[in-house]
């Protein structure tokens, strides 16, 4: 076998139950949990979404709710700094939100490659997985990320993102003199999870995203109209976040190395004069594994 036809039987020779978190182990919240609640426990795993179960305590998942999901709900509690109801959105039950999405599930005998055909196919981050209708546990896209990164083949890894046509030629953005509360209606108006923070010269100087919401508090929901970059540090418990940053013509296995390295969703492209020119998911990663191998199909 070559390189690649041997890196592809790796891939596809691994189960989606190889790589799958274990039910015991899976990060969840109740139904009668509150968005308060919710917010603490991402925060406090450091993950981006979690299964949602019944308050009766039996076992499968009732749902799945990411962080991203809460942004619209956000917003239609706060139209602006006049009319903020913090204490209705985070006091509002999980199973109120309209946005606990239904549960979408994969077989746990599917290939890793079924899996980013499956990420790809339902735009979901998070896939409950099932053995003989059985519950057994979750798979993230970060799963499916890792095992690209170790497993992946070669050929792939070391076209360039821009190959890959990951360069997006639009970003949305907002200026550093803006408040957070600002930026979470621009992400509600385009639909996005994360905007890009620039200066008044529009260079890139940070970013904002909906995983900035995790850690907030009744007590603490006026800091929502801090500005965006002032938001992000106190809710990172003052620690300045630095955005991880990579060129066009870098590699899709650099640019996955350090989104994994550093346990992120998204990577910002800039040019030579740090202006932000894309954004790469782990979406998207996902979906151009899965449209390279529907091409060697």
């Amino acid at each position: 076998l070559s390189l690649t036809a041997s890196r592809y039987a790796q891939m596809d020779g691994t189960k989606v139950k190889e790589i799958t978190t274990p039910y015991e182990k899976v990060v969840k919240v109740t139904e009668n949990d509150q968005v308060q609640d919710l917010l603490q426990v991402l925060k406090a795993s450091h993950i981006q979404a979690v299964a949602v179960v019944k308050a009766d305590g039996s076992k499968g998942f009732s749902g799945v709710l990411g962080v991203g999901n809460l942004v619209k709900q956000l917003v239609s509690f706060c139209k602006d700094s006049n009319s903020l109801k913090g204490k209705e959105f985070l006091s509002t039950k999980v199973k109120n939100l309209s946005v606990c999405a239904n549960v979408n599930t994969i077989d746990a005998d599917s290939s890793a490659i079924d899996a980013f055909k499956w990420f790809a196919d339902t735009k979901r981050i998070l896939a409950v997985v099932m053995s003989g209708g059985e519950t057994i546990g979750v798979l993230s896209q970060f799963d499916t990320g890792r095992l690209l990164l170790s497993e992946g083949p070669a050929e792939l890894k070391q076209k360039t993102v821009k190959e890959l046509g990951l360069v997006q030629e639009w970003v949305v953005f907002v200026r550093k003199t803006q408040s957070a509360l600002a930026a979470y209606q621009k992400l509600a108006d385009h639909s996005v999870t994360a905007v890009a923070v620039v200066d008044e010269v529009g260079s890139f100087c940070g970013f904002l995203s909906a995983s900035d919401l995790r850690g907030l508090t009744i007590e603490n929901f006026k800091r929502i109209l801090l500005h965006c970059l002032d938001f992000q540090t106190i809710q990172s418990d003052g620690v300045k976040q630095n955005p991880i940053t990579c060129k066009e013509n870098d590699t899709l296995g650099d640019c996955l190395s350090k989104i994994i390295e550093h346990k992120l969703h998204r990577i910002w492209v800039v040019d030579d004069s740090s202006k932000v020119i894309g954004v790469i998911s782990l979406s998207d990663v996902t979906l151009a594994v899965a449209q390279y191998y529907a091409a060697k199909a």
